[in-house]
């Protein structure tokens, strides 16, 4: 449980529904979004979250449904609406691709 350290302090919940019907609930301390670390951990969180909704089963696979996530990456996003966070799911898209061999070669 997190516990203000003072009064100030204001934390903000996010919902998102993916088109599969799966919901993704975030709380994040908005006082964190003031500096690039902070928002690194809250952008960290998102994913975490994100992958445990996503995780699909089938048998003994287990694996991550990389659609559901960018998906609910994206909302989440355009929910939160912070400059920093904007920043940090722009560079991470262009990792995802990368790493996804579905980078342009610009």
């Amino acid at each position: 449980m997190q516990k203000p350290i003072l009064p100030a302090i204001a934390s903000a919940a996010f919902m998102v529904a993916s088109a599969s019907a799966q919901d993704v609930a975030v709380t994040v301390d908005t006082w964190m979004l003031e500096h690039n670390k902070g928002a690194e951990q809250v952008y960290k969180n998102f994913e975490r979250a994100v992958d445990r909704v996503c995780r699909k089963t089938t048998g003994r696979l287990h694996w991550v449904d990389r659609e559901c996530t960018a998906d609910l990456m994206d909302q989440l996003v355009v929910d939160i609406n912070h400059p920093r966070i904007d920043r940090l799911h722009t560079g991470a898209a262009v990792r995802y691709a990368e790493r996804d061999g579905n980078a342009d070669n610009r």
